[in-house]
């Protein structure tokens, strides 16, 4: 579980940074796009870990952050 948490951190750095370069670069819509499907699976991995180890609320807050991402994935998508 200590695993996963640090791969998110690590994860969710080069995220931001792909994030600021798609707000000046269009191209990197499509990496940002498929960083965001690998963000998704790192999360539902880690809310099943919670649940698993009967951490119910922590995975609810995994959940609401989820639902955002997919939000945001439909954001893209349409771009």
């Amino acid at each position: 579980m200590f695993l996963i948490l640090i791969l998110i951190v690590i994860y969710s750095a080069i995220y931001l940074t792909v994030f600021v370069l798609a707000h000046k670069d269009a191209n990197m819509i499509k990496p940002l796009s498929r960083m965001t499907i690998g963000m998704l699976i790192l999360l539902a991995i880690t809310a099943f870990f919670c649940l698993f180890f009967n951490q119910w609320f922590l995975s609810i807050i995994i959940l609401i952050v989820i639902i955002g991402l997919i939000h945001f994935l439909f954001y893209l998508i349409k771009y």
